[in-house]
């Protein structure tokens, strides 16, 4: 930034400084309209304050709670739900990306070549607010297979008073192997992924490379289906098996929970038929055969955790 714009920047941040101390919520909400005019000081602006006023927008008089979160541990296994709430919500406005498009999407590239594995943890309520920002008057509906973590600093994944609710996919880590193996053309690759072998952070290549905190298929998994998480949060854990057997009453239980959450769409049993009918129920999984030495692998590393939710392999 010039002279003039970072003269421009430290009077705003002084002023926002001042409505947070003041509470003056109002204040807030019109500094943030004005200066979103020129997107670097807008940025900066939400980087160095979104912490405190996160804190104190306990009503949402400026963050919009607008964030609905469809996650699984293979993001690709949301395609059927993301497409039953595009259509069953059609008359909305709407938006379904996956977390790293939304990302890629915002004005930060000044700030982040990369989103790294720290700033993945760290900055998370600053991507997100710029998300619900930026779709202000939209519900946005966001994929991701991250766990659910919460950092040394005392920050979280997501915060309260950004999501909404969130709901959570579990498939047989069997066959969440053999999709990703058709996907990778690689067991070997397939088998650290679902099992985290190498500890590392998953990178996904899209507009922007972003480190993103998976770990293995049982730690994503109870890290949001945890009581306290589901609790706090207001978690829907969907079984893909169900989703296969009992197509409808699980769909429904998605407008119900949305409802639940305050988003008061009208439950339309009709209109969830309609979407049965020309989508068909999700395929049914194929017969998987997999190696002594491979399930020796996975029932090291998830069979407790798979048992929990009705998985066995």
């Amino acid at each position: 930034m010039g002279i003039i714009s970072n003269i421009t920047a430290k009077y705003y941040d002084n002023l926002f400084k001042i409505h947070l101390k003041d509470k003056n919520l109002k204040g807030l909400n019109e500094l943030l309209l004005k200066s979103s005019k020129n997107k670097d000081i807008f940025s900066d602006l939400v980087f160095h304050n979104i912490d405190n006023l996160i804190s104190q927008d306990i009503d949402n008089t400026v963050i919009k709670k607008n964030l609905v979160w469809v996650n699984s541990f293979n993001v690709d296994d949301c395609d059927y739900i993301n497409k039953f709430i595009a259509y069953y919500l059609s008359d909305q406005k709407i938006f379904i990306k996956k977390y790293d498009e939304y990302i890629s999407e915002l004005d930060i590239h000044k700030k982040f070549e990369k989103i790294s594995f720290d700033d993945f943890l760290n900055h998370s309520y600053f991507f997100q607010f710029l998300i619900s920002y930026n779709h202000y008057d939209s519900f946005n509906f966001i994929n991701s297979a991250a766990a659910f973590f919460e950092t040394e600093s005392n920050k979280y994944f997501t915060h309260i008073n950004q999501t909404r609710c969130y709901i959570y996919i579990t498939k047989n880590p069997k066959e969440v192997l053999h999709d990703l193996s058709l996907k990778y053309k690689d067991q070997t690759r397939s088998i650290n992924e679902l099992l985290n072998l190498d500890q590392h952070p998953t990178i996904l290549e899209g507009q922007m490379l972003i480190e993103e905190t998976k770990k293995n298929w049982a730690v994503n998994a109870h890290s949001w289906l945890n009581d306290n998480t589901m609790n706090t949060y207001r978690g829907l854990h969907i079984n893909y098996e169900t989703l296969r057997k009992d197509t409808a009453d699980t769909l429904a239980s998605v407008i119900f929970h949305l409802n639940d959450a305050g988003m008061n769409f009208k439950l339309d049993y009709q209109r969830i038929d309609d979407f049965i009918n020309k989508n068909g129920a999700p395929a049914n999984a194929e017969d998987i055969d997999i190696s002594n030495r491979v399930r020796k692998n996975l029932a090291r590393d998830l069979l407790d955790k798979a048992n929990t939710y009705g998985y066995s392999f």
